[in-house]
């Protein structure tokens, strides 16, 4: 059965639809045999598999908090995605979904002035990866996590010359609650139309949606 994917805009998210940003992660979810659907209200979104908050730039009320900590709760798969230096107030207000969890997103950011695609030490790239068949992703621009809580598995972190304000060089996270899961990235553009033919950037962006993989997957044509 295919994999139900409720990619959110209801607080204002950059949207899968918008092609100059993400045609080509859409695609590779087609091809995939997942069909992402775009919804306008959070509720709509409670009954699909996994639920995508990208960028969210309208707060979350704290019964909208109760709602998707009962959606990990009853097995859904959360994914939130932020940016650094708090761009839009994004970061502090993903940290109104994320405590509940076990951590926040930091208001700073991560640069690694050696381990880096092309000369951009923003544009961080890092073999720090614990998820198995994924050797090396680039983290464009990206808030640090902090992690205050015990149940935080850390999926992917900066290399050791990464530097960061805070502290952290955690890129990505996730805490199984319930029956579901609650997954956090310092970044957002991880999986636009550059990114995401980088490196293994694609097969770990099919892997955060829980799309099965059977095959090694290519980066999907730019034409």
């Amino acid at each position: 059965m295919p994999v139900r994917i409720a990619w959110s805009v209801s607080h204002h998210e950059f949207t899968i639809e918008d092609g100059y940003y993400f045609s080509l992660l859409r695609r590779a979810l087609h091809q995939a045999g997942a069909r992402p659907i775009t919804v306008a209200r959070l509720q709509q979104g409670f009954d699909a598999d996994v639920l995508v908050l990208n960028y969210p730039e309208d707060p979350f009320s704290p019964e909208e908090v109760e709602a998707l900590q009962q959606y990990v709760a009853r097995g859904g798969r959360l994914l939130a995605l932020a940016y650094y230096q708090n761009e839009d107030r994004v970061a502090e207000i993903l940290n109104a979904v994320a405590r509940p969890f076990g951590l926040r997103f930091g208001y700073d950011e991560i640069q690694d002035p050696v381990h880096k695609h092309g000369d951009d030490p923003y544009m961080v790239v890092t073999s720090r990866v614990a998820v198995p068949g994924i050797e090396r992703v680039l983290m464009p621009y990206a808030a640090p996590i902090l992690v205050e809580g015990p149940q935080v598995q850390v999926l992917v972190e900066a290399e050791p010359t990464a530097q960061s304000p805070s502290g952290s060089r955690v890129l990505a996270v996730q805490v199984n609650h319930g029956k579901g899961t609650f997954l956090a990235l310092g970044t957002c553009v991880f999986w636009d139309n550059y990114a995401i033919t980088a490196y293994d950037n694609l097969a770990f962006a099919l892997w955060l949606l829980g799309v099965p993989q059977s095959a090694p997957t290519s980066s999907p044509s730019k034409e």
